[in-house]
């Protein structure tokens, strides 16, 4: 039985006949076009299903609101109809507020995929040769853009719309009291906590398109260090971000936001601090952007539904890359127990789940992915977990 169809069996249970099957449909028409708008954002089949069934909320509690409807024993079936359709419009009416997301403007000049001789005469002979030969081809050029393209990073719409998350805080049953001319400085009273506190996020601010747009990394870390409020990001895409009273969602259809891409402020600091405990001393490190269509390996891993997975790769420190050496790390959502991940060639990858391990396959050039759970239920003590070796199988 699919997911859908239990989720369907279970949101009808205690229906029967004709208005069940008819709940059935109507709910299932409404999960067919949640999935159809979370294809729209990239996501893959199964991937969509599961967030269109998250975003229905719980089946038993459908279910009882369908029962509660349909309490006569001859309830007519446009009842159990409007029963649905009332307890999808009070999902939409409940919707929490939008904030709409940018990329950073100074990561949003990407890498230009052009191949010309003005092009050509910033490679060295060696360099421009192949792509000269790749050109003669018959559809040379598309596929040389093709592949310069999946290879480009994709810059992640971290600022949100300042006026929007102003917004979503009054929405959530917030105070908010902005000082005339200092864009970014607040005073937000907020329920539950008995004095007005001081939000200054004005370093944070940046003007793009003519509007002040609030990073979104500056505003979980003002949350954190101001309240002692639960902080949670729930979903994959256009993440729901609850500070306390407040429910936002960040990012729209047209810009979305991925909670993996926001989670990397709080990956970044548990993994330096990891190293240098490991090591004796600090390491440097790079966050991969890099779409999955550039991936060349996939990582079998039995981990939980849902379970985020963080991926270090050692590969400028193994391969022949004139760049300064650093380590490439990714935060992943495992998706039907696998993980995409990178490496530049077919040499043999080991995967390993110590600190002790990796930094050894390192100092003997072995390739290596070093791979951790990562655990932001809460995000105010996020954590990195070993994933058992026995869990791991690194396929190219």
């Amino acid at each position: 039985m699919s997911e859908v169809e239990r989720y369907l069996k279970q949101a009808t249970r205690g229906l029967s006949g004709q208005a069940r099957r008819d709940a059935k449909s109507e709910l299932r028409g409404a999960i067919e076009d949640k999935v159809w708008r979370f294809t729209l954002l990239g996501m893959e089949p199964g991937e969509a299903t599961r967030a269109a069934l998250r975003d229905l909320g719980s089946p038993h509690a459908i279910a009882s609101g369908l029962t509660q409807v349909h309490t006569l024993p001859k309830a007519a079936l446009g009842a159990v109809l409007a029963g649905v359709a009332c307890l999808l419009g009070v999902q939409a009416l409940a919707r929490v507020p939008e904030v709409r997301a940018a990329p950073d403007p100074a990561q949003t000049a990407p890498l230009l995929c052009v191949f010309n001789e003005a092009a050509f005469q910033t490679l060295s002979a060696a360099q421009a040769a192949p792509l000269r030969r790749a050109l003669a081809q018959p559809g040379g050029r598309a596929r040389l853009e093709k592949d310069c393209w999946s290879r480009t990073a994709r810059p992640a719409n971290s600022y949100l719309r300042f006026t929007d998350v102003l917004a979503a805080f009054t929405a959530g049953g917030f105070t908010v009291r902005a000082l005339p001319g200092a864009v970014g400085f607040l005073m937000l009273t907020i329920p539950g906590i008995a004095h007005e506190l001081e939000f200054n996020v004005r370093d944070g601010i940046k003007i793009i398109d003519g509007h002040a747009y609030l990073s979104a990394w500056a505003l979980l870390n003002i949350a954190r260090s101001k309240t002692t409020l639960p902080i949670q990001l729930t979903g994959e895409v256009n993440p729901v971000l609850d500070f306390g009273p407040a429910h936002i969602q960040l990012g729209t259809l047209n810009a979305p936001v991925r909670r993996a891409d926001l989670l990397v402020g709080d990956v970044y600091p548990l993994l330096s601090a990891a190293f240098v405990t490991a090591t004796g001393h600090a390491s440097e490190f790079a966050w991969n952007q890099v779409p999955p269509a550039a991936e060349t390996h996939h990582l079998m891993i039995q981990v939980p539904p849902g379970t985020l997975v963080m991926t270090v790769s050692n590969q400028q420190y193994v391969g022949e890359d004139p760049q300064p050496p650093f380590y490439l790390f990714r935060l992943q959502l495992a998706d039907r127990g696998q993980v995409p991940v990178s490496f530049p060639n077919h040499r043999t990858v080991q995967a390993v789940t110590t600190l002790q391990a990796f930094v050894t396959a390192t100092h003997h050039r072995q390739p290596a992915l070093l791979v951790y759970q990562f655990d932001p239920s809460d995000l105010r003590s996020s954590k990195l977990a070993p994933v058992p070796a026995s869990s791991l199988k690194l396929n190219p």
